[in-house]
């Protein structure tokens, strides 16, 4: 389950959906497990704040996932973009998460499926609430501004996937976590680690449910029970981050210099 914070003129384009206003939220079915912000992780949701901005005449959402700060843009939005937001957000949420999991080393097929797997299990339930958050207003601000500081010094504003993913690798390498976030790393490796390791967790869980034999192809039994794990999905972020400690720790940063080469000019 995905679970949205909007922004009032996000949520004024978004008419086909069904949002929750703060004065509602109070009023929501208790089977739908709304709590204030902090709490979210009882719900077993991801939760993404998404506010609408306008550049250059043109209307681009910023999209800021809670727990790790990661952001995720999307510019040049029509009236058939916002009709069809659920589907544009899970397309970008799958393609972007496969392709951070590899900035450093390629994974397997399989590792490949389950973070599929999962990113389209998440979106399956969306939520949308019209909700404020300073400390998730002030970084989404600083987004705004790379974004504008992108098209100033010549860069065509990020329309379209690819567009898009070039500009938030550079961005989220840039930000740090939020303040009254106990973690502090780049956002973009605490939203890798949160991938990675819950293809762990799968992997494990196979495990505990039936031993690996000599003669099992590993390609087609990690297969077997997936959707099986897919419907245990974690509770929250911070479960699937214990992981964390199992990944390769020597594994050096160079998505900088082997993906992208471009840096923001110091604001003077």
């Amino acid at each position: 389950m995905i679970q949205f914070n909007l922004n009032q003129d996000l949520a004024n384009d978004l008419v086909n959906l069904p949002i929750v206003s703060c004065d509602e939220i109070t009023k929501e079915p208790p089977e739908l497990g709304v709590h204030s912000v902090p709490q979210h992780g009882v719900l077993g949701a991801m939760v993404w704040f998404a506010h609408e901005v306008t550049l250059n005449n043109q209307k681009c959402v910023i999209a800021m996932e809670w727990r790790s700060g990661y952001v995720m843009v999307f510019c040049g939005l029509t009236r058939l973009d916002f009709n069809n937001f659920e589907m544009l957000f899970t397309q970008r949420l799958w393609r972007e998460a496969c392709v951070i999991t590899q900035l450093e080393a390629p994974l397997p097929e399989e590792d490949i499926a389950i973070i599929t797997g999962l990113a389209l299990e998440l979106s399956q339930q969306q939520y949308f609430y019209v909700q404020a958050n300073c400390s998730v207003q002030n970084q989404i601000n600083q987004v705004n501004e790379l974004l504008h500081q992108w098209v100033e010094e010549g860069n065509a504003l990020p329309v379209g996937d690819e567009a898009a993913l070039h500009f938030g690798l550079a961005a989220n390498e840039m930000l740090r976590s939020r303040k009254d976030n106990s973690r502090s790393d780049v956002p973009i490796e605490v939203y890798r680690k949160f991938w990675l390791g819950f293809v762990l967790h799968v992997q494990d869980k196979y495990m505990q449910d039936r031993p690996v034999q000599p003669t099992d192809d590993p390609f087609c039994i990690k297969y077997q029970k997936l959707s099986t794990c897919l419907r245990d999905l974690p509770n929250s972020l911070d479960q699937t981050l214990q992981h964390e400690k199992q990944l390769n720790p020597s594994v050096k940063k160079n998505f900088r210099n082997n993906v992208i080469k471009v840096d923001f000019k110091a604001k003077r």
